[in-house]
């Protein structure tokens, strides 16, 4: 087994924060794909800058979820298109195997 890593910020890029209602049903995605999740202790500050050349500051949590296999890796990319539309970003990061990838919505 491996463990996966996905970034998930508190806010929106108003600083609007997410509701209860809105990490439950990360959480429940999480537990449906993957079996389960850990909410990883504290938070990571980051930023990125928008196409118009606007800084976003974010406040991102750590969910960790564990993959039996490599073909699982691709259970997370989607899990992370999912976490885009459920918390309206352009993009996720999401971290495996040493390696981390930004996740873009579907389109």
């Amino acid at each position: 087994m491996f463990e996966i890593t996905l970034l998930i910020p508190e806010s929106d890029n108003s600083g609007e924060k997410f509701g209860p209602e809105t990490s439950a049903r990360w959480e429940a995605l999480l537990a449906d794909r993957f079996g389960g999740f850990s909410l990883l202790p504290g938070t990571t500050h980051g930023g990125w800058r928008g196409p118009d050349g606007t800084m976003y500051r974010d406040r991102l949590r750590g969910y960790a979820v564990w993959a039996v296999g490599l073909a699982c890796g691709g259970k997370a990319v989607e899990a992370a298109r999912e976490a885009c539309a459920i918390f309206a970003q352009e993009a996720v990061s999401v971290r495996f195997l040493g390696l981390a990838e930004i996740v873009s919505k579907a389109v």
